[in-house]
């Protein structure tokens, strides 16, 4: 008999390429469809890890007229190739031969690429590196499936379709795929559900078939039609399921990486660009020292960003002047201040003066920052070279900013998409005598809060505190 001359099937010579799959043995020693001599070719099969689905590779498909079922036709077809398996879908059949006395689950591995994408060219690379060539085109397969001996010689047949015209798109998980390709592997093909008609059954024997009388076949004929018409009614409305599902899990995709970018600009749009301090420096320059007999004690300015505008609060705080003998300290005794200025008495013998300072900024743009190497080493510098004239400084140290994700209609919060990039921000503090200051001046710094004391002492000297971030993508 033919199946005595079976070779005995063994593992493939390497382990499997993917957790999906893990076992991979033909029928016969050829690759290659013998669809060209009109014999249904050999077939080849790809069992899953968890057993639960074999794929079929190597079939051979031809249109055809017929429902979709075992009709007359495509078993005569599928005899007359002597093949002992088929694919019956509408319009289409696939044919091939297989001598194993038993196979279950068998799921043809081409209807499977079909319900992945309505055309394309698939080349996935089987454990033993050889390589499964498959056409669609219109949901359907065509043609005859491939096995390749290597992966050059289907990179090699892959370059020949390219030159040839062919505008399919490619699904390989190979490298170098000419015209590239996007990735799709076996393992992706078995986490998907077979269709209705992706099952792969065998061709069965024809005489019980023959002893049914025409009426009865008639009849029978009339409810698998029927039968097959609801089905194919579930099977379209499981599909709109899954690409209404689909659809959705897309849009909500899209619309969180919306929202995520909206996030990102809000928080980037209350930052700002490095400006020149200068404004802010000359605005000490008036403030008295003295003023009528009350001392300075501190100044202090904090500043806010918005609509393109930095602005400056600023407040300097005097003491009161003592008192001479006999007299008492009068607080609403008026006193003169210079222009620019707001004079405000506060209840415990104190004075304030206030005032404001504007110039135009802009928000920061994340493509026009440095990098946070370009700052570890260039802004570090400047600040290292210049130690002596400073009393304290901070370390500058990255970290991505906190940002508010945001949430979904149902109030879920949104993952952050893969390609979003969070601003990078290092805080810095420095301190030094007011005079020496402006060496620092041209540091790539968003300062936020400046503090002006008076050191008292037989040489009394001014000191300036600042705060500020340091931005980088």
């Amino acid at each position: 008999m033919f199946w005595k001359k079976r070779r005995k099937l063994m593992p493939p010579p390497r382990a499997a390429a993917t957790e999906s799959t893990n076992r991979v043995f033909s029928a016969f020693g050829s690759r290659k469809p013998k669809s060209a001599q009109g014999m249904a070719p050999d077939l080849t099969l790809l069992e899953g890890s968890t057993g639960n689905k074999t794929l079929v590779l190597g079939l051979s498909w031809k249109a055809v007229v017929t429902a979709g079922t075992q009709s007359k036709t495509s078993r005569n077809a599928a005899l007359k190739a002597r093949a002992t398996h088929m694919v019956v879908a509408p319009a289409i059949l696939g044919l091939g031969r297989l001598t194993l006395k038993r196979a279950d689950n068998l799921v043809s591995a081409a209807m499977l690429a079909a319900q992945h994408a309505r055309d394309g060219l698939f080349a996935l690379r089987l454990p033993d590196e050889r390589v499964w060539l498959c056409t669609v085109q219109n949901g359907k397969p065509s043609g005859a499936e491939l096995i390749m001996d290597s992966i050059a010689d289907a990179i090699e047949r892959l370059r020949q379709i390219k030159d040839g015209g062919g505008a399919l798109s490619v699904y390989s998980d190979l490298q170098h795929v000419p015209g590239g390709a996007e990735l799709l592997a076996f393992a992706d093909l078995m986490l998907i559900p077979p269709g209705t008609w992706a099952r792969v059954q065998p061709v069965g024997a024809q005489s019980l078939f023959k002893r049914i009388p025409v009426p009865v076949q008639v009849a029978l004929g009339l409810v698998v039609f029927g039968l097959l018409g609801y089905e194919v009614y579930l099977q379209q409305q499981q599909d709109d399921k899954v690409s209404q599902s689909q659809a959705k899990r897309l849009r909500q995709k899209e619309e969180g990486q919306q929202l995520w970018t909206a996030v990102i600009a809000k928080e980037l749009g209350k930052r700002a660009h490095h400006l020149d301090i200068q404004k802010l420096f000359d605005s000490f320059l008036p403030l008295p020292v003295q003023l009528q007999g009350w001392a300075l004690q501190n100044a202090q300015c904090a500043s806010s960003f918005a609509n393109e505008t930095k602005s400056w609060s600023c407040e300097a705080s005097y003491s009161a002047p003592e008192p001479t003998t006999g007299k008492f300290f009068a607080p609403n005794s008026k006193v003169n201040v210079p222009a620019g200025f707001e004079v405000e008495y506060l209840p415990t013998k104190a004075l304030k003066l206030t005032w404001q300072v504007k110039h135009a900024a802009t928000p920061i743009s994340q493509d026009a920052l440095e990098t946070v190497n370009h700052h570890l080493v260039q802004t570090a510098s400047i600040v290292q070279s210049n130690l002596s004239s400073l009393m304290s400084t901070s370390d500058i140290k990255f970290s991505a900013i906190q940002v508010q994700p945001p949430k979904s209609e149902d109030g879920l919060v949104i993952d952050m998409p893969v390609n979003a990039v969070l601003l990078q921000q290092a805080n810095i503090s420095l301190r030094a005598r007011f005079q020496v200051f402006k060496e620092f001046v041209a540091l790539p710094v968003d300062w936020q809060t400046a503090r002006l004391t008076l050191n008292p002492g037989d040489r009394p000297e001014i000191v300036l505190d600042m705060t500020g971030a340091i931005y980088a993508k």
